[in-house]
């Protein structure tokens, strides 16, 4: 799932927690920064927006209109389409990654 793929990448490079990475929003990043606040701690995080990340972001938009950077693909029907993917949808997606890739 393209998703779960672009989850783990912002995940990886941001080193956010599932929640954070569920609950992240277009609307969230302004001038070259994302700003995150963190719903563990209530601290205010703040990322420069890299050529990597920025090419991660960019993987992010699709044919779906969704203010959610993950969210529920177009495949989705059309009651979920666009809503943000939860943590535990997260957690199933990475934990079948490892499987595949045999870890």
């Amino acid at each position: 799932m393209v998703s779960i793929r672009n989850a783990m990448a912002l995940a990886l490079h941001t080193l956010q927690r599932r929640e954070d990475i569920s609950n992240l929003q277009w609307t969230s990043i302004k001038n070259g920064q994302n700003f995150i606040v963190q719903k563990k701690t209530g601290s205010l995080v703040k990322i420069a927006i890299t050529s990597y990340l920025q090419e991660v972001l960019s993987k992010c938009r699709d044919d779906v209109v969704s203010p959610y950077i993950i969210h529920q693909p177009s495949k989705a029907n059309k009651a979920r389409r666009g809503r943000k993917l939860s943590a535990n949808s997260l957690t199933k997606g990475f934990f079948r990654a490892r499987q595949d890739c045999g870890y």
